[in-house]
């Protein structure tokens, strides 16, 4: 069941997380199971759906602190932009050609 989850799911966590689920759901449902030579292939898909589900509910997730970080920094390129479009024609050219495109000051002059 390990190798299976870890086929689909990348954490060990979610891997532990799902083949938990998984028996949980296979007892509580075992009335269901038709034919009990197919007991591992049922088990299996079970699994296997646990899986995808907790890869759905973590694409739904998103950290806070990277959401944060990404967030601030656009608004600070913003920010930086619109103080940037501000300055005069001749100190914005050579700011821009320095500090964002990384010519030299010779290549400039």
């Amino acid at each position: 069941m390990y190798r299976v989850a870890k086929s689909i799911l990348h954490q060990d966590e979610d891997c532990a997380d799902a083949i938990q689920s998984a028996i949980l759901n296979a007892y509580e449902k075992l009335d269901t199971l038709r034919n009990e030579k197919f007991f591992k292939t049922w088990l299996t898909r079970i699994l296997i759906n646990e899986c995808y589900k907790i890869l759905r509910s973590s694409k739904e997730q998103i950290p806070f602190e990277p959401y944060m970080a990404e967030q601030n920094r656009e608004k600070n390129s913003s920010d930086l932009y619109e103080k940037l479009m501000e300055l005069d024609e001749k100190y914005r050219i050579p700011f821009v050609l320095f500090h964002v495109e990384g010519y030299s000051i010779q290549e400039i002059h």
